[in-house]
């Protein structure tokens, strides 16, 4: 992969810089987390991965596809639910695609650190913190490409930095 940055000087005398450089992004990973594809592509019924309060996570360079299960409520791809203070667990490096629901969900969860993860093609919100009482999050130097919206959030007490987002 190879880019650049050009600096230009346009006819007033401005000067500013061109970047030709492309995300790259690694889907594919060693360890795979993915639903049964003969069961998966008529009905859209993946796998999900749900962690609780109590718990500790650290999920970090997983390949998630052929996961959620469309339309059901709280059957996302990965699913951090009333999962409580998260400041010991994060998610990150990790790739989803081939998605048929939304991809990251944070509901009731604080203190999670979400970063330089690679999310593509997404159904509905692909990065979505729930409730908007969700607070101290960092979600940070992710590429998300979605059909509709990356980030989704209600509550200001996150933070939300460095991410590349396409809808």
């Amino acid at each position: 992969h190879f880019g650049e940055i050009f600096t230009r000087t346009d006819s007033m005398g401005r000067v500013w810089d061109h970047d030709n450089r492309a995300e790259v992004g690694l889907l594919t990973k060693r360890f795979t987390i993915s639903g049964n594809m003969d069961y998966t592509e008529d009905n859209q019924l993946g796998g999900h991965v749900i962690t609780h309060r109590g718990s500790e996570s650290h999920i970090h360079h997983v390949e998630f596809y052929d996961m959620g299960q469309f339309d059901l409520a709280a059957r996302y791809t990965m699913h951090f639910h009333f999962a409580g203070d998260q400041s010991q667990s994060s998610f990150f490096g990790n790739s989803m695609h081939r998605n048929f629901w939304r991809m990251l969900a944070i509901h009731g969860t604080d203190n999670l650190d979400v970063g330089n993860n690679f999310l593509l093609i997404g159904v509905d919100k692909a990065i979505w913190l729930e409730q908007g009482n969700e607070k101290n999050n960092h979600i940070h130097d992710n590429f998300v490409y979605s059909r509709t919206s990356c980030i989704w959030y209600e509550g200001m007490n996150n933070i939300v930095t460095g991410n590349h987002l396409v809808a």
